[in-house]
């Protein structure tokens, strides 16, 4: 497709979205308006009914694209549908890619604002993993350090982490947050006791064996249009006809 360098195209999978939807949606306007001005494809009324090659080519292109980044996009291949009303369903199809656009548009948003961040959960035995870690440094600490404040610092950063640990969901940020400050206080009062940086090292490869990234749109529960059930005008009737 002329005018896409996928090797400039950003790196994260939702920037990459952004950036090939946008030069994909650059490269349908340029061929549509060459294909409609070099086609007899036109009826009485000057309404197109040629192939749709342009269109057909933009679907081929987003589909190919969320299938090799696995994008849980519901949309349909319509490349090959050959109906009269193509246009509606092309359009169909064009607005749930500007929904997902507009998505991953307002998260950029969010996380540059630090509104939010990459959503993740922690499976389940990795959790009672990481407990056991830190339930090893709460032991090493309790018998080490004879400083109250110090202990209670440490405690601090250990039931924080913990009560991250435990959520369904949180953000990458916020767990790794929670871990940095915990690692600080650690080797700030306790840097000397090496069996409590080795649980710290246990914690840290836990988490990277164990973090989920949640999918990256959720499906949306929202209800379809209520049926209209408002009475009808009635019809006028000519009382010229005869009956």
């Amino acid at each position: 497709m002329k005018g896409l360098d996928l090797l400039d195209m950003a790196h994260g999978t939702e920037e990459a979205f952004i950036a090939f939807e946008s030069m994909t949606q650059e490269q349908l306007e340029i061929d549509r308006k060459y294909d409609r001005d070099n086609s007899d494809n036109f009826d009485r009324d000057h309404n197109y009914i040629g192939s749709y090659e342009p269109e057909r080519h933009y679907v081929q292109a987003i589909l190919a694209f969320i299938d090799e980044y696995d994008i849980k996009l519901d949309v349909k291949n319509i490349t090959e549908y050959k109906g009269h009303d193509f246009p509606r369903i092309f359009s169909e199809f064009k607005s749930k890619v500007h929904y997902t656009k507009t998505r991953f548009l307002l998260r950029q948003k969010r996380e540059a604002t630090g509104q939010a961040g990459t959503l993740i959960s922690i499976g389940a035995s990795f959790k009672t993993e990481i407990h056991s870690h830190l339930d090893i440094i709460r032991k090493i600490v309790n018998q080490e350090i004879t400083d109250q404040n110090k202990k209670d610092a440490i405690f601090r950063g250990i039931a924080s982490l913990a009560s991250e640990v435990d959520r369904d969901r949180t953000t990458l940020d916020a767990a790794f947050s929670r871990f940095i400050d915990l690692s600080k206080v650690i080797r700030e009062f306790a840097g000397n006791i090496e069996p409590a940086v080795t649980q710290l090292e246990r914690i840290m490869s836990a988490f990277t064996s164990g973090v989920i990234k949640i999918e990256i749109l959720t499906v949306s529960d929202r209800p379809k249009l209520i049926e209209d059930k408002s009475p009808k005008p009635l019809i006028p009737i000519d009382d010229e006809i005869p009956f």
